[in-house]
């Protein structure tokens, strides 16, 4: 009743399900499922396993969020994002995704973002932002990569920049190559969301992206 009342839209609480499912694969932890809840209300339970490796991390007095009053919306398919710090680039861009129904991957690739580290995500976006505008070192053809792994599964979030747009054929074509040569051969990932940027578009987020759910190949 808790998640019911608390993760009000459906991509918040299909996202908190992913993350609870594994939780015990990543860390070692003791406490209740109100604890888990409000942690994902603090920070979308974005934590490195490797800062807490062999250790055993304690949720104490931390529930005192999901012991207030709060009334859900009644439409559900409302945009929103707890928990889980995000730019408005990076909000505007994942609401896009959301609200096109025709997107088949649309869940998979809102899970690869929100699956990605903050920090990591503030840094495409400034790199990407200095390029638009003609500064930096990034150039014609760079792939900013972002890889998170949480339990068996690794997520990787490739952005790729080109100066001229490409058509749809073009962009299967190239997103395939970036997902199989690159993400599944270098960081062993299992989903893999590709996302163009067009210098002299005059779209507000991405101008393609695709979806490849991968068979991690290990390193020789």
């Amino acid at each position: 009743m808790l998640v019911w009342r608390f993760l009000d839209t459906e991509v918040s609480f299909f996202h908190y399900l992913t993350r609870r499912a594994t939780l015990e694969e990543v860390m070692d932890f003791e406490g209740d499922e109100q604890d888990i809840l409000s942690l994902y209300l603090i920070n979308g339970l974005c934590i490195n396993p490797d800062e807490f490796d062999g250790k055993t991390l304690r949720f104490l007095e931390i529930d005192g969020i999901v012991r207030t009053e709060k009334t859900p919306r009644l439409d559900r398919r409302e945009f929103e994002i707890y928990g889980i710090p995000l730019s408005d680039y990076w909000r505007s861009s994942l609401k896009e995704i959301y609200d096109d129904a025709t997107l088949r991957h649309r869940f998979d690739i809102i899970q690869v973002v929100l699956n990605q580290d903050p920090h990591s995500l503030a840094s495409i976006e400034q790199v990407v932002r200095k390029w638009k505008r003609g500064l930096g070192g990034a150039k014609n053809g760079d792939i900013l990569f972002s890889r998170f792994k949480i339990g068996k599964r690794v997520f990787l979030l490739a952005y790729h920049l080109l100066t001229h747009p490409i058509d749809g054929a073009e962009w299967t074509e190239k997103s395939r190559n970036i997902a199989h040569d690159g993400a599944a051969s270098m960081f062993e990932a299992s989903d893999c969301a590709v996302l163009l940027r067009v210098r002299k578009s005059k779209e507000r987020t991405y101008d393609a992206l695709s979806f490849y759910r991968l068979i991690p190949m290990p390193h020789p």
